[in-house]
């Protein structure tokens, strides 16, 4: 098990950004990404986009930033986000003042933001 974590890591993350868009990911994912932000603080830039994390993923990951100055760079577009969690993003900037891009816009498809 332990070398599928390693693997994982190094197909995903590329020095100090982790790419995972359009990779399907949910709420289950999030939890995961969650822990990578809390503990991992050579982490700086997340892609998230093109996922279904939805309103509770996006509560995950806001707990991610909150708690990781390290963190300067994070898109969570196209995740099926309402204002509800678009404010659980924004309320985790009053802690975080790392962040310098946060990307919550949409395009065209199904799993639209509607903030």
């Amino acid at each position: 098990m332990e070398n599928f974590k390693t693997g994982f890591l190094k197909t995903f993350l590329n020095g100090r950004k982790l790419s995972l868009k359009n990779m399907q990911l949910g709420v289950n994912s999030a939890k995961i990404i969650k822990m990578l932000m809390l503990f991992n603080y050579d982490l700086s830039t997340i892609n998230l986009s093109d996922n279904s994390l939805y309103d509770e993923g996006a509560k995950l990951i806001s707990e991610g930033i909150r708690n990781n100055n390290h963190i300067i760079s994070v898109n969570v577009s196209c995740n099926g986000l309402t204002s509800e969690g678009g404010k659980y993003i924004f309320d985790s900037l009053v802690t975080n003042n790392g962040l310098i891009d946060l990307n919550l816009s949409s395009k065209g498809g199904k799993i639209r933001n509607n903030i």
